[in-house]
This record gives structure tokens, sequence and C-alpha cells, in this order.
């Protein structure tokens, strides 16, 4: 291993160059400040994790100069966004949640924007190519964050290139841990986490069908949820618009969905054979944790390194964007010396309860929505001609609204920067 060793300084160190660190580094080039991302897998497109960008983040997107790109990537205007309850696509249809297309759906009152569907595979790139437009932002990748300590007036941090071994310090006035479930920036501070590291095991199945809509009468939608006697089972979501799919498997046992019959599971599906090709497979833990803290010293933490809950209503992606939103204008104050360190330490008291509520809500609703999928296939006879739609779009509706609420409701009234008397907590120096 080559150990010749260099030093570099900037302002702020980003470790994960995921939509996190992208969305911070974009954030904080736009606003002047020098920073350097590092992150330890090799810079190229992975399988989604996340298909859709809520409002908030759309405004955030609109912040940064980059919404009609991520508007217009590609995916169909008039395709339906429904999401539809079924026994399997050739049998019953129990419920349907519609949702009208992107160019048939009414302007917000409350919002000059809306939700998208912006699969990873796109939204990453767009935020990858205007994190690179500042000079003053440097992006590496296959650059692994091994240690850092800290001191009153900065952090110093040893970085190795995985390629060529080489070792690295830099020396910066901030460090954020935007480095997922797995954060070694969390575990070198010693930052426990709360909650429930293991739920269950899901697999996720990225699959080309041909002509999918074609081959069943149930319509176009944005998702199909398949609901068998174990009460929801899976998941199919469209990701380009065209003819990719997402197949999401939900188990408790690790080993059965390793060996999967795939070719079983889609029959099941789809009702009957249809042609399809697998062109990737993941498995994944469903989790709900938060830190203990979000911050220490001069160390932050965003998004999953912080925070990790159930992906019932699509918060993840879109809440650690809100924590580096957070961040970067505070950041910004202090280092032009307009505000002082304390303006820092609202991070944690603002971001931290926001955690903690998604954190219920989400595993709240993902387990009352498995329930009544449960009670509606039992009774189908019985009541689905009349109650099993309400029972199974109550749920989906539900998440609907919380996922609008949860990213435009928050307020910070507990915040130590916010005022109840009308008097400005902190003086800032004028510009």
């Amino acid at each position: 291993m080559n150990e010749r060793t260099s030093t570099l300084e900037t302002p702020v160190l980003i470790a994960g160059g995921g939509p996190i660190g992208l969305a911070l580094a974009g954030d904080l080039g736009r606003r002047g400040v020098a920073t350097l991302l590092v992150e330890e897998r090799e810079n190229k497109l992975n399988p989604a994790k996340m298909l859709e960008v809520s409002v908030r983040t759309m405004e955030f997107c609109r912040q940064l100069g980059i919404v009609e790109k991520v508007r217009n990537w590609g995916f169909p205007r008039d395709w339906p966004l429904d999401s539809v309850f079924v026994t399997d696509l050739q049998g019953y249809e129990l419920g349907r949640v519609r949702v009208p297309s992107l160019a048939s759906q009414a302007h917000l009152t409350v919002s000059p924007e809306r939700g998208m569907p912006c699969p990873q595979t796109w939204f990453d790139p767009i935020l990858q190519e205007y994190a690179r437009s500042f000079p003053h932002v440097w992006l590496r990748h296959n650059t692994r964050l091994e240690t850092f300590v800290q001191d009153p007036d900065g952090v110093t941090a040893t970085l190795r290139d995985r390629l060529t071994g080489r070792g690295e310090t830099v020396r910066s006035k901030y460090l954020v841990g935007c480095d997922g479930f797995d954060s070694t920036v969390r575990d070198l501070l010693g930052i426990e986490i709360r909650g429930e590291p293991h739920i269950d095991w899901s697999m996720t199945i990225y699959l080309r069908i041909p002509d999918l809509p074609a081959q069943h009468d149930k319509g176009k939608a944005f998702r199909y949820v398949f609901v068998g006697a174990e009460g929801t089972w899976s998941f199919l979501s469209i990701v380009d618009g065209k003819d990719l799919w997402r197949l999401q498997l939900v188990d408790l046992d690790e080993e059965r969905l390793q060996n999967a019959d795939i070719p079983a599971l889609m029959r099941r599906c789809m009702g009957r054979d249809v042609p399809y090709t697998i062109e990737h497979k993941d498995l994944w833990e469903r989790k709900r944790t938060v830190a203990d803290r979000f911050m220490d010293g001069r160390v932050f933490l965003a998004g999953d390194a912080a925070h990790i809950h159930s992906p019932f209503g699509g918060q993840g992606m879109n809440t650690g964007l809100q924590d580096v939103w957070n961040l970067a204008w505070k950041f910004d104050l202090v280092l032009q010396g307009r505000g002082n360190e304390r303006l820092l330490d609202s991070y944690h008291e603002e971001r931290h309860p926001v955690g903690q509520n998604l954190l219920r809500t989400t595993d709240r609703l993902f387990r009352i929505a498995a329930s009544q999928s449960r009670v509606v296939l039992g009774l189908r006879n019985f009541i689905a001609p009349r109650f099993a739609p309400f029972l199974l779009r109550t749920p989906a509706r539900r998440a609907r609204a919380f996922r609008f609420i949860s990213q435009l409701g928050i307020e910070y009234g507990k915040s130590s920067i916010v005022s109840e008397t009308g008097t400005w907590p902190y003086s800032f120096a004028p510009r």
C-alpha cells in the first residue's frame, strides 16, 4: 500500500455521495462555500431505490435552478399515477386510488411545485451535474473516509484512495456524514441509534416487461399492489414510464427471499405467463432507527446516517434532503462570520424531532395498510363490492396525505433560533 500523504484544506467535508451528499454539495456550491465530497463507491449508476420526488424536494430543486431537468427527464406526462389493489392482474381489482397524470394534475394552492416521478437513476445524475458545475466543489469517488478528530477550530480527517492506496489528510471547519445507515462518521462519533435495525427483509427485482398494459385489463397505473391471504405481499411499480418495472417482495425469512422462485412469483402477480427479463436483484432490510444526536461539535449527520424508517409514504430521501437544506444556509452564515456557532446547534433541535416523528408515523401507517389488506381479502366475497375499495384506499390516501403534510407541514417552534416574543435571539452581521 502506498503510504504517501498530502494535506488539503476545505471549509466543508462531506462523506457520502448519494443524493443527500450531492444535494448538500450543490446547495453549498451555489452559496459560494468551497466543499469536498468523498464517496467510497465508484461513480456509476445503480438501480433506483427512490422513485418519487416530493413537492418539498421540488421546491428545493426550484431554488437550485434544476427543477426543469427534474420535471422533464422523460416520464410520460399522460401516464396515470394510480395505485391499483389486485389479487393478480387477471383477477379481482379490490380498490384503486386515482391520481391524475402529470398532464392532468391541477396546480397546488399551497406550492408552486408538485411531487414528481423521478427515479434515483435520473435524479442523482442531475444533482451530481449541478454540484460539479461549481469550480469550488470537488467530488471524489473511490475515496474512503477512514478516521477523523475534531478540535475547537476544526476537523482533521484521514482519507484513503481505494484504487491507489494513497492516504491524504484533510482539514475542514465542518464534517457532514451523509454516508447511510452503516455510517462511518456516526460510528466514529460513538453516537447510538435507537429503534429496530431489522424488521424484515425485502427483495427488489428490476424487470423489463414489454407492453405490460396490453397484457391485462386493469389499465395503466404507477403501482399495482398485490394482496394475498397473508395481506399485501408485493408491489409492482413503473420506473421509466415505458417497460422497466420494479417488483418488491417482503418476507421475514432472508433465505426464502434469496431463493425466491421468481418465475412462480411473476405468474402469481400476472395471473399467467408473460415475457420479461431480470435486470437486477437487490436484497435489503427494512429498518426504523434514529440517532441519539444529529451532531457532535463540528460534525453532523444527515439522511439515513441520522434516521431511517419504513419506506411507506416515500419519506427517506426526501426527508434527508430537508436535513441538508436546513444545514447549508447555517454553514454559509457562520463561515461568512455573519452568524455565531450557536446557530448550528439549532440543526439537532429542529431536525431530530422530525426524524423521531417520521419513525413512529411511517411504521404505524405501514402496519395499518398491511392489516387492512388482510381483512379485505378474507372477507372479499362479502364486502368487496362496497367496502373493499374504501378499506384499501384509506391507508393509501393517508400515505399520500402524510407524504404531503410531513414535507410541507414541518415547524420548528421549539428551536432556540425561533423567537416567541418577536425578539430575534441572535444578531447577525449585515452583508
